[in-house]
């Protein structure tokens, strides 16, 4: 069910573990596993954790293991990327993701679209990219959901750290 959002409500942070800043991150020159060492909750009896990226050129993100650094040097536009593998039908799938820096620009999105999504459609425009269509359905850090174009508020806005 879509509820309106209570403005200045952000999601809690998962941990009380430390972050770097976005001036922190900009000027890193290794990869994010060598700058952030909290994996809390990764190694939680139970989880799975099978996903993969699809590394593409059409994307500007740099991609290790699981983790992602979209727009490594500058951003000139937005960058989208897919996973490794179709979900499968008649099953639920969730994911988490944990967001580690502030969140700004013009969105960070979430979501899941068709293998017909378009990666480099919008590398040189700054847009609410994923939900623009039917081909898929995006929730934003803002706390709306978009799909075919269209944006409801559903949750709280994110903030760093949360998961």
């Amino acid at each position: 069910m879509l509820t309106a959002r209570q403005e200045g409500v952000c999601t809690p942070g998962f941990c009380d573990c430390t972050f770097p800043n976005c001036i922190e991150v900009t000027n890193h020159k290794g990869l994010i596993p060598d700058l952030v060492k909290c994996r809390c909750g990764e190694d939680i009896e139970g989880n799975v954790r099978p996903w993969k990226w699809y590394p593409s050129e059409e994307s500007d993100a740099l991609i290790s293991d699981r983790d992602i650094v979209f727009h490594p040097t500058f951003s000139q536009g937005t960058a989208i990327v897919r996973g490794d593998r179709p979900l499968k039908s008649g099953m639920v799938h969730f994911w988490e993701m944990r967001v580690i820096t502030a969140l700004a620009g013009t969105d960070v999105m979430f979501g899941i679209g068709t293998e017909s999504v378009n990666l480099g459609q919008f590398k040189f425009h700054f847009v609410s990219a994923l939900g623009t269509n039917a081909q898929s359905w995006g929730f934003s850090y803002s706390g709306k959901v978009q799909h075919c174009g269209e944006q409801l508020p559903y949750g709280p806005e994110s903030s760093p750290r949360a998961v």
